[in-house]
């Protein structure tokens, strides 16, 4: 029992001695994390760096310490930022519901400007300059962006709920404009393999379940809650079908455009009996199957969110 003990006490210390020396240590973090494995038998290693897990990735990525917390990662260099937006709160304060995303990009130089687009939102709201990102606490960081074409300014506040995201809050010091929402981190140079979400969803079918909605209308004229099951084809167009109270049978085209290895962004136009409406519609992908949506429906009239899978039509 007492030989016991003692490995029990080394296994603890050596681990401990390995936590400290690999969290003091950066530059032994970065040539860890310069050796990209290249066999077939690594793919499972490329999604944990893709969301940022490898404890050797720790303080430059983000992901858990050896504490178990989150932490956010000490810079942003050679990874890829989406920013969905889900509030727009004006300089009045009134609030409206927000749509799309922002996609930023560092490269891998400290002096290298980051550059950025918008996608189903106005493309006002990208900034691509120079910024400053610096760590504020454990798991919060903040950054300092200058849009090289206006000269405005903006300031963006994260919170790291997790290994690779969290959520997001941006102050546009020109207009008062504020914008908030959640946010995912991936390493720029992932192999095709590791990614989660796929190139097209031509032969697709998602099953979408309703877990939250926001809507001034009355609650009975649409879905709180339901499933939705939506068949996508190579042609650009889908067919819907609703289960479950307010939920109503649809068609229409769509266009799908991946914006990073696990965010893909869907703009449709839904055709009713009683209507037809536009969305956007933003996929996280969190497995090569199943992931979260978030969806501005008919410019804000409702907002719905959830959790979706996916299974091949054929």
């Amino acid at each position: 029992m007492l030989i016991y003990k003692k490995l029990m006490l080394s296994s603890s210390s050596l681990l401990l001695a390995l936590c400290l020396s690999v969290t003091a240590n950066q530059s032994l973090a970065d040539d860890i994390s310069a050796l990209v494995p290249s066999s077939k038998n690594a793919v499972d290693q490329h999604h944990a760096w893709g969301r940022g897990l490898l404890l050797s990735e720790g303080k430059r990525w983000g992901g858990k310490h050896c504490s178990g917390k989150v932490q956010a990662p000490r810079k942003l260099r050679s990874s890829q930022l989406v920013l969905q937006v889900e509030t727009v709160t004006q300089g009045d304060g009134s609030q409206a519901a927000g749509t799309g995303v922002i996609v930023q990009m560092y490269g891998e130089g400290a002096q290298t400007p980051m550059s950025a687009y918008a996608l189903g939102t106005d493309s006002e709201l990208a900034f691509s300059g120079p910024t400053r990102y610096r760590r504020t606490a454990y798991n919060r960081a903040i950054e300092k962006l200058t849009d090289t074409e206006t000269g405005q300014h903006a300031q963006t506040q994260f919170l790291f709920t997790h290994a690779a995201g969290g959520t997001w809050t941006r102050e546009l010091f020109s207009t008062g404009v504020t914008l908030a929402g959640a946010f995912t981190l991936t390493r720029s140079a992932l192999p095709t393999e590791a990614h989660m979400a796929p190139e097209s969803h031509a032969g697709t079918t998602v099953a979408f379940s309703i877990l939250n909605t926001v809507s001034d209308l009355p609650p009975e004229v649409y879905p709180t809650q339901g499933v939705v099951l939506q068949s996508y084809s190579a042609d650009g167009s889908y067919v819907g079908r609703g289960f479950g109270p307010g939920t109503i049978d649809h068609h229409g085209p769509y266009t799908y455009t991946k914006v990073s290895p696990n965010v893909a962004v869907e703009r449709t136009t839904q055709i009713a009996d009683v209507f037809t409406a536009d969305y956007t519609m933003v996929y996280t992908y969190e497995t090569p199957r199943s992931g979260t949506w978030y969806q501005n429906f008919a410019g804000g009239l409702i907002v719905f969110s959830g959790s979706f899978t996916t299974f091949d039509s054929e």
